[in-house]
């Protein structure tokens, strides 16, 4: 009962005030000033009254989601299908630390914790690896630390990925 009381009421109010933060805001800002045309977003629900067309969706956009997504290799999969060969993935996103052996590891720690108090929200998602896994490759991609964030939680990912074009076997 409480639990259901704070994912209803108390948790929407928090991840509000985390995402109007002035360096998040930047960043948004920042990945979406290049998009134009049709666009997917993603994080906004299940997604199950969007059945789209294979290679119909020329951006994507991703912000602060896939830290959330249960089966992110499902989700990825299903952005790889319906993106067009030449489309992109916009997105940013908190990531795990690779460069510090100690947040890395209390981010390890806490995400059993995050993941309930946070509506599923993975601290140790290595998104990049995961990206490449799924077979995209990057545009572009840079990491920074996010000011005003708690630093277990800090080190975001700004990126722009297409589909790795497919190999021809001769």
């Amino acid at each position: 009962m409480i639990y259901k009381f704070y994912h209803q009421h108390i948790f929407p109010h928090l991840l509000n005030q985390v995402m109007q933060t002035p360096s998040l805001m930047d960043q948004r800002r920042e990945l979406l000033l290049p998009i134009s045309g049709e666009v997917l977003e993603i994080g906004f629900g299940t997604g199950v009254n969007l059945p789209f067309a294979d290679h119909s969706i020329e951006h994507i956009v991703s912000t602060w989601t896939l830290c959330s997504i249960e089966n992110l290799t499902q989700a990825l999969n299903e952005l790889h299908r319906v993106l067009k060969p030449t489309g992109t993935l916009h997105l940013v996103e908190h990531v795990q630390y690779q460069d510090n052996n100690t947040l890395r590891h209390l981010q390890n720690l806490l995400t059993p914790i995050q993941k309930r108090l946070a509506d599923g929200c993975h601290l140790n998602r290595n998104i990049e690896q995961a990206l490449l896994d799924a077979n995209f490759r990057f545009k572009e991609q840079h990491y920074f630390d996010a000011t005003g964030i708690p630093k277990i939680g800090r080190r975001m990912l700004f990126a722009r990925v297409q589909k790795q074009q497919k190999r021809s076997s001769t």
